[in-house]
C-alpha cells in the first residue's frame, strides 16, 4: 500500500484496459467511488487544490480527471518513450496530464 492508500491488488483493473488496447492511458483516482482512501485521510486544503488541479486538466484535455496527483497511473511503454520530460524530479507528475 502507498502513503495515500492505494492497494496494490489495484493495479491490475488499473493495468487491463491499456493491455486490452482499449485504452491509451489510464489513472486511478482517490475520489472515485469504491476508493481504498479513508475518509478524511486527505486535508481538505490538499483536496482544494487537487480539485482545482483536476478541474483544470479537464477543462485542458477534454476529458474528466477526478485526482490529478493519482499515484496510480498506466501507460504502453511506447507512450513513455515518446514524452520529452522536462522536469527531474516530482514535476513530472503533471507533464503525464498534458
Amino acid at each position: 500500500m502507498d502513503a495515500g492508500g492505494q492497494l496494490p491488488e489495484e493495479i491490475p483493473y488499473l493495468i487491463a484496459p491499456v493491455m486490452r488496447g482499449d485504452a491509451e492511458v489510464v489513472f486511478g483516482s482517490d475520489f472515485l467511488a469504491g476508493s481504498s482512501v479513508e475518509p478524511g485521510s486527505i486535508r481538505l486544503l490538499n483536496r482544494i487544490a487537487n480539485l482545482a488541479g483536476s478541474s483544470m486538466s479537464s477543462a485542458v484535455c477534454g476529458t474528466k480527471t477526478t485526482d490529478i496527483m493519482a499515484r496510480f497511473k498506466a501507460f504502453p511503454m511506447d507512450a513513455l518513450r515518446e514524452i520529452d520530460f522536462m522536469g527531474d524530479s516530482f514535476a513530472y507528475e503533471p507533464e503525464l496530464r498534458f
